[in-house]
């Protein structure tokens, strides 16, 4: 299964509970969608469609249920760097070994010749993809509308979201404005994904977590959520616990790579669709 447009919608600050290595980053009680279904009513049922609730197989969620027939793909993500910060984990998300070097994906396809557009608040390792077209946006409603403007004049190519309010919100270490923002949040995909067609691809993930019930620590060492949804398919299905956040760079070169061309990429997500 291959798809002529990819958007990544970076749901950046979201985790589903702590790693196993989580005490040596001082994280180990860290849950940041555990602690907000403990304590509030989450209001996100685009997400509960796609399958956010049915990722907890043996210990649900109090306010986000399980799918009966889940539209999406959906799993976790381990992440493998051992720093701590924001930037590392979004490096393993988004960059792959060639021969001789590694090279992001977003510089990796627009040097193939295919459209790639980051739509962020400014970060160090997304402004140093100068290959790409980078726009910067301040808050979610400019961010989700910049994107679906974009997707109507694209026919081909990689869109990255990544959302800046909720990562804002989890800083303030306000979990009950996180629970607001993410009901926000959720109300946005909803509307991109009215946008798509059959031929598109949306992974909704994120590239690190941070447990705003959680005060410790800003950045937290958990699993991070995985969901993947095509309206080619009306029903998805459990994907596992993945390796590492690198899969994501994966299945971005798997789905874009030229025809005839071998590059052994057993991590991608395309292959459990």
């Amino acid at each position: 299964m291959h798809f002529r447009r990819v958007i990544v919608v970076d749901i950046a600050s979201l985790g589903l509970g702590a790693m196993p290595d989580a005490k040596r980053y001082h994280s180990e009680k860290a849950n940041t969608l555990g602690h907000l279904d403990e304590q509030y009513l989450l209001n996100v049922p685009t997400l509960q469609r796609l399958g956010l609730g049915n990722i907890r197989r043996h210990h649900q969620f109090l306010t986000i249920p399980p799918a009966k027939t889940p539209l999406g793909f959906y799993g976790k993500l381990k992440v493998r760097t051992h720093s701590g910060t924001k930037d590392a984990s979004l490096r393993e998300m988004f960059d792959f070994n060639e021969p001789l070097r590694t090279l992001s994906v977003f510089n990796h396809l627009s040097r193939c010749h295919y459209r790639t557009i980051i739509i962020s608040r400014f970060i160090s390792y997304l402004a140093d993809q100068d290959c790409c077209l980078q726009i910067q946006s301040a808050n979610d409603n400019t961010g989700f509308r910049k994107l679906i403007n974009n997707l109507k004049q694209m026919d081909t190519g990689l869109i990255y979201l990544q959302v800046p309010e909720l990562q804002w919100v989890a800083t303030q270490k306000d979990p009950q404005g996180y629970a607001a923002r993410l009901s926000i949040v959720d109300k946005q995909i909803e509307l991109l994904m009215s946008t798509l067609t059959s031929t598109d691809l949306l992974i909704i993930t994120s590239s690190f977590a941070n447990d705003p019930s959680y005060p410790e620590r800003q950045i937290t060492r958990e699993y991070l959520p995985l969901i993947m949804y095509t309206p080619e398919v009306s029903k998805g299905h459990y994907v596992g616990t993945r390796k590492s956040v690198g899969d994501i760079a994966a299945t971005l070169i798997d789905n874009f790579k030229e025809p005839g061309t071998e590059i052994p990429l057993s991590n991608s997500l395309l292959r459990s669709m």
